[in-house]
């Protein structure tokens, strides 16, 4: 499985969206007009497929991507 996430446009930070998908899902969704509370500014930035990429939960930068993994209690 991976997180969607979208870079906060006023810090950088790579944020997750809160969705976790797979690789074919994510393509064949729409992801259009959606919004997401940031961590790392506190705004609301909202987006769509062509600012979103796809990152694997084992991969470091879903820690720093503020996203729950499954089975931990750890957050960015």
């Amino acid at each position: 499985m991976s997180i969607v996430a979208i870079q906060c446009p006023k810090t950088g930070q790579q944020i997750s969206t809160g969705i976790e998908t797979d690789a074919a899902s994510f393509k064949a969704a729409p992801f259009a007009n959606r919004t997401v509370e940031c961590w790392a500014c506190g705004g609301r930035h909202s987006w769509s497929r062509r600012w979103a990429t796809l990152v694997e939960v084992d991969d470091p930068a879903v820690k720093r991507a503020g996203v729950p993994i499954p089975g931990s209690s750890v957050h960015a």
